[in-house]
């Protein structure tokens, strides 16, 4: 499996998940946008991410992102290093004084990039009951 047939996947599943831990190992899960590939041969993830998953990858630069097909059960899962990490100034919830229900994390629009040491496919197997 290489890294343009895993963005092909997520454009095509739509589905795909960033995990990250900070510097004790505590895991974080946030729901991503589509891979793209970049020109170095990494991969740019461009979405709205929490203070959560920022301050993660401060402390943690390892991240695992999940591509999966939910109807065919078919995941590619991919770990790597974030590289860098570019902002847009968007924010939404928690940030504006107008917003009164403060429940959810803040969320800034963000690109990882991320260069990919490990790409494993998985499908499902068969199991004849």
């Amino acid at each position: 499996m290489d890294l343009k047939k895993a963005v092909l996947f997520s454009e095509k599943t739509g589905h795909v998940f960033l995990a990250t831990a900070d510097a004790f190992g505590n895991p974080y899960i946030a729901v991503a946008g589509k891979l793209l590939l970049t020109p170095q041969g990494h991969i740019e993830i461009d979405d709205w991410f929490t203070e959560k998953t920022f301050s993660n990858i401060w402390e943690n630069k390892n991240v695992f992102i999940l591509v999966w097909d939910i109807c065919s059960k078919s995941r590619i899962q991919l770990s790597g290093e974030v590289l860098d990490v570019e902002g847009s100034g968007g924010y939404i919830n928690g940030y504006v004084p107008t917003i009164e229900d403060k429940s959810e994390y803040p969320q800034e629009e963000r690109k990882l990039i991320v260069k990919i040491n490990r790409i494993t496919e998985t499908k499902p197997s068969i199991v004849a009951v």
